[in-house]
């Protein structure tokens, strides 16, 4: 829970825990993703971390409510429903800041484009450095 925590207060995914990590995979319906690492990267956006935990898990479950067919413990259950509340909390800021960030990125990249400071062939160049901007 605490890794989690610091992950969302200072919107990093690099500050989560092999621990927490481990957890996740093997109690809240997450493919390995390879590692760690892989799992970090599928996450760096928050807002796909958030929705893993609100909305639906990588099996279409929402964690809000844990079904009785993922057999949880009840520690492991109430671990769950600790991170769904820690998700709760900080949702509405992390949705809003990076919506904000996203939205200046694309206005930013419009009015390159449209000054014909970038094009869309070194846009579309560009990919990979597009999907690793700061979220």
């Amino acid at each position: 829970m605490r890794s989690i925590e610091r992950v969302l207060s200072r919107r990093s995914i690099d500050l989560l825990t092999q621990e927490a990590y481990t957890f996740i995979h093997l109690y809240c319906g997450s493919i390995a993703h390879f590692n760690l690492e892989g799992w970090k990267h599928t996450y760096r956006d928050l807002r796909d971390f958030l929705n893993f935990f609100l909305l639906r898990n990588e099996y279409g479950v929402c964690l809000v409510n844990p079904p009785e067919f993922m057999n949880l413990t009840e520690e492991n259950r109430e671990i769950i429903l600790a991170v769904v509340n820690i998700c709760q909390k900080y949702r509405q800021e992390i949705v809003k800041e990076f919506d904000q960030r996203e939205a200046r990125v694309g206005a930013d990249i419009g009015k390159k484009l449209s000054s014909r400071e970038l094009s869309l062939r070194e846009l579309f160049g560009r990919k990979a450095e597009i999907e690793e901007l700061p979220y």
